[in-house]
């Protein structure tokens, strides 16, 4: 292993703070956004740089880390590769697609890691592939011994402890066909809450209104029922639960636009299983964020994407952008290298064991199952530590860049539960509170999907005739 990479594992596992345990149940490597492409730098919507070539080195910093450090299986959070890869075409020196070659050198540093890698699909994988080829070559079907043709998951490394990856993009116009039930579902939403002739624009959208985006998504009623089942049975398991998606859970985490559609449902379902959930992890924002609702215990972290972490500061010879989690019986610490944002997540008390025959399947599927849906209906670093009691956070009609408001009191969404973000701090361009109503949740059972603009320096074209001009960083 290289020096470098045992040095980093080794200061990215100190610890921040001692757990009841001096040695972690196991360790797991984290990752969001790599979007590689064999293109110069580019920038996003919003100017911030992106090194997309340079994206395949952070990847084998991270993987040569997750070695040393003796992860267990690692989690990258989706948009693997860019979508603008979509719009190369072939590449002269081996004939393949460029997005047909960016996938393969993606992937062959996860197959160097040698040990599972959990994806979630994000809108710039939809952009490249095909949803089958992307559960097959992303090793999503390797979870569901039964090979239903879905995209999400769970996987339980050890005894007590279950990891559930989302498919945010489950209804959405990304990955269907025209015609699709789920992308039906998907332009009728989208009709309704966004106005726009471009959907990808979220113009005129108020606060969390905004998640209403073609290049967002939600969560259908199937997946949904999966993930009570999920729940109920970890309960009865007297498992902990880590939920991941690529879009994000929680609002004011991330600009209201990188929002699920149906985040006020899903957040009820796991608010609903406290104590068993201590935790979600998306991507998509690119920006580290992490806030905890307090009534449930339950910690909501966005992770920082690699393809906006910069090849080299002055002080140091590279920066990295990963991190390395350790769960401890009482504690999750993401120990972050670099750009990667460092904290711990104090675990409440396990709930009472549920009593068998009120809700709860008899069979929790054993310790150490893989475990997925039966089945859908067809056709259908420097450390930086979470703080301990941080300003509230306002939600609703938040300001137009979707950014915190900053609040001398506390708010309360449509579910009626107050927040706190342990995010840093704003740019005083939005340090304006408004106090504002939430709209009502939206139930969407089957809901719809989005997708994550290209940052490009024009307009670009799909492979669905979509221009995409990023909104997005």
């Amino acid at each position: 292993m290289a020096p470098m990479a045992q040095a980093a594992a080794a200061a990215t596992c100190a610890a921040v703070s001692p757990s009841v345990s001096p040695t972690p149940l196991f360790r797991f490597g984290l990752l969001s956004d790599v979007q590689h492409a064999d293109k110069d730098d580019g920038v996003s919507f919003h100017g911030t740089p992106r090194y997309y070539r340079y994206a395949l080195q952070q990847l084998d910093r991270a993987v040569a880390a997750f070695q040393a450090a003796d992860c267990s299986f690692c989690i990258h959070l989706g948009d693997l590769c860019d979508g603008h890869n979509s719009q190369m075409g072939e590449c002269a020196a081996t004939r393949l697609t460029h997005s047909e070659k960016a996938l393969r050198s993606a992937l062959a540093h996860f197959e160097r890691f040698g040990k599972p890698t959990l994806h979630l699909l994000g809108n710039h994988c939809l952009y490249n592939h095909p949803r089958e080829e992307l559960n097959q070559r992303l090793g999503i079907s390797d979870f569901q011994p039964d090979e239903v043709p879905h995209s999400y998951y769970s996987y339980q490394p050890v005894p007590g402890w279950r990891i559930i990856m989302l498919d945010g993009y489950d209804v959405s116009i990304l990955g269907w066909p025209p015609g699709h039930p789920l992308r039906e579902q998907a332009e009728q939403l989208l009709a309704e809450h966004n106005p726009n002739t471009d959907k990808n624009s979220s113009s005129g959208l108020e606060g969390v209104q905004r998640r209403f985006v073609k290049f967002g998504g939600g969560i259908s009623a199937h997946q949904l029922t999966w993930l009570r089942g999920e729940l109920a049975a970890a309960a009865a398991a007297r498992q902990r639960v880590i939920v991941a998606c690529h879009l994000v859970f929680y609002p004011g985490t991330a600009p209201n636009t990188c929002l699920l559609w149906n985040y006020e449902e899903v957040l009820q379902i796991l608010q609903q299983h406290a104590g068993t959930v201590v935790g979600t992890l998306s991507g998509h924002s690119h920006s580290d964020h992490s806030a905890l609702h307090k009534p449930s215990g339950i910690r909501h972290r966005v992770c920082k994407a690699v393809l906006e972490t910069p090849p080299g500061r002055a002080q140091v010879e590279h920066s990295e952008c990963y991190g390395i989690v350790e769960v401890f019986p009482d504690l999750v610490r993401i120990n972050g290298v670099d750009t990667f944002a460092s904290e711990e997540w104090p675990l409440p008390p396990l709930p009472a064991a549920p009593v068998r025959g009120r809700g709860v399947p008899a069979d929790s599927r054993g310790s150490d199952a893989r475990t997925a849906h039966d089945g859908i209906p067809a056709g259908l670093s420097a450390v930086k530590t979470a703080v301990e009691d941080p300003p509230p956070l306002l939600l609703g009609n938040c300001s137009s860049r979707d950014e915190y408001l900053p609040t001398d009191g506390p708010s309360t969404s449509a579910l009626g539960n107050a927040y706190t973000t342990s995010s840093g701090e704003m740019p005083a361009a939005s340090m304006s509170p408004q106090a504002v109503e939430d709209p009502p949740p939206l139930l969407l059972g089957n809901c719809s999907l989005g997708d994550d603009y290209l940052p490009t320096d024009g307009p670009s074209t799909s492979a669905l005739g979509d221009a995409f001009t990023t909104s997005r960083g």
